[in-house]
């Protein structure tokens, strides 16, 4: 007699009937991978590198350093910026006669342009091409740059190594199998719970406590600091908490109809259209400024929607400029100790040495002298930290032999903890600026007047030293991030901090050229 097969159970048959569509889908998948992706990537690549290139090719900056004497001074930072910040291979800038001005190898700025395919663009083409240069093979698009006149003046290359779109590839492919791999883990342990019981299969769950759970998570949701908005394929709402209708100024009798251009004003559709995430972008939304992520809802291969995270910048740029206030503050205090150890170990050598009254008379001197500017001075300048900065930075000065004065008609009011940080980061570089101009110097006085004055409702401040000057190559650029008076090796972030602060306040900071340097800030009064 044969014996009878035990019948397959519901559980088993809706397993295998699961796994076995899953692995066909995992396998077509695999097979058609490499292909899809390669061409996915390479297309994306292509639009990315043209992109750029003509982003450069019309940057005023890039236009007019080629009618300076050295134009690859100030081409190559700006294209080594933007290189880095759009991950790109190389930007390379070269003109007319295909002598390069930027490269990401420095030494080969300044020698011809190396591909053979950049003849097109010399005759005025933009395209795309595949060759190979002097770091790799790569993808590279070619856009001319003309002046003012449409005159082409040169040529823009960016490109992408083709073996980091390879390595791209084989990494995707990767996540497929893992995610393959994953899913028929998954699918197979759906499908035996859900042929046990529909009830284990929402975790024994009533319909009561799932209502509870839904509400709970509106709670958490709309208590999150960072604002949510969650819309679907079609750009209607379909979620907002409370910190996202904040930042975006939605008031709460606004029906979804008059919603209707959140999708939009939060370029949700291009997500959804594209499929692409996006990280960390900055916008103005409202008057405000904010870091927004978008990425898009998939269901399996569709995308269904698109989420944004919503992060108010200025609460960033506060903590930012606080840091910054404590770390000049910070250096500020550690030269006042270096300043009081110097005239300790005076103290203590002539204490062994046993010249006893000198050691009081100069503990009397410096002490008296110390206490009549600091007595004087508190009753002018009221903001306690502030005045430690400038107390301290006469220290830093005076021990390389520079002289700070303060003016004894200043006067500087006590002011909110904002404004107190962004001061002492205002003052503190151009303090700085100035010693460091001053100690390169070879002159007999060297001395930084300060000064503050309450004049019509404004708070002017003043910091001006008898140095050599400002380049006048770099007066244009001064306050630009990245130039510096100080030489390449510098960031040039100073004057750039200065400036940021000054107009965070609401005010102006102006340059004046008389025997040395006169750098003059005005802050309204209602800032303060």
């Amino acid at each position: 007699m044969r014996e009878k097969f035990p019948r397959i159970s519901l559980g088993l048959r809706i397993a295998f009937l699961i796994t076995g569509v899953i692995a066909l889908s995992v396998i077509l998948q695999v097979f058609a991978a490499r292909t899809f992706i390669n061409r996915y990537i390479v297309g994306s690549g292509s639009d990315k590198v043209m992109s750029i290139a003509k982003e450069f090719a019309v940057d005023l900056d890039v236009i007019n350093a080629f009618s300076t004497d050295e134009p690859q001074y100030i081409i190559q930072p700006i294209a080594e910026r933007v290189r880095e910040f759009t991950k790109t291979s190389f930007i390379v800038v070269f003109n007319m006669d295909s002598v390069r001005y930027s490269h990401p190898a420095p030494s080969r700025i300044g020698k011809r342009f190396i591909g053979g395919d950049e003849e097109r663009a010399l005759k005025g083409e933009s395209y795309v091409s595949i060759a190979r240069g002097t770091l790799t093979t790569s993808l590279r698009s070619f856009m001319p740059i003309r002046d003012e006149d449409g005159v082409q003046i040169g040529v823009v290359s960016v490109g992408l190594n083709l073996d980091d779109l390879a390595k791209e590839t084989e990494n995707i492919s990767e996540i497929i199998y893992y995610i393959g791999i994953v899913t028929l883990l998954v699918g197979v342990a759906g499908a035996i719970v859900l042929a046990r019981n529909i009830k284990k299969s929402i975790f024994g769950l009533e319909p009561a406590e799932i209502a509870t759970l839904l509400k709970e998570r509106d709670v958490v949701i709309s208590s999150v600091k960072e604002g949510i908005v969650a819309v679907d394929e079609g750009g209607k709402l379909l979620l907002m908490n409370d910190s996202a209708k904040k930042l975006l100024a939605v008031q709460g009798d606004e029906s979804p109809s008059d919603l209707s251009n959140i999708s939009s004003s939060l370029c949700l559709q291009s997500t959804i259209v594209e499929g692409v995430a996006s990280i960390d972008e900055e916008m103005h939304l409202s008057g405000k400024e904010v870091i927004i992520n978008r990425i898009p809802m998939v269901s399996g291969e569709k995308v269904i929607g698109a989420v944004a995270t919503l992060r108010d910048r200025s609460e960033m740029k506060l903590l930012a400029g606080e840091l910054m206030a404590v770390r000049q503050y910070t250096a500020a205090l550690r030269a006042q100790k270096h300043e009081f150890m110097n005239k300790l170990q005076v103290v203590s050598g002539l204490l062994q040495i046993g010249q006893n009254a000198e050691a009081i008379s100069y503990i009397k001197s410096t002490v008296s002298k110390q206490q009549r500017l600091v007595d004087t001075l508190r009753l002018t300048i009221k903001p306690v930290e502030v005045l430690a900065l400038i107390f301290a930075k006469m220290d830093e000065a005076h021990e390389i032999g520079i002289e700070i004065n303060i003016n004894t008609d200043s006067y500087l009011p006590a002011m909110n903890s904002s404004s107190t940080a962004a001061l002492i980061t205002i003052i503190g570089n151009l303090l700085q600026n100035s010693i460091e101009a001053l100690q390169k110097l070879d002159i007999q006085k060297k001395k930084i007047e300060l000064s503050f004055s309450l004049r019509m409702g404004w708070l002017e401040c003043s910091v001006s030293d008898n140095g050599g000057g400002i380049d006048p190559g770099l007066r244009a650029n001064l306050f630009k991030q990245g130039v510096s008076s100080k030489g390449r090796e510098h960031m040039g972030m100073g004057l750039y901090l200065v400036k940021r602060q000054v107009e965070a306040l609401g005010g102006t900071i102006e340059l004046c050229e008389t025997k040395g340097v006169e750098m003059i800030v005005r802050i309204p009064e209602a800032a303060l």
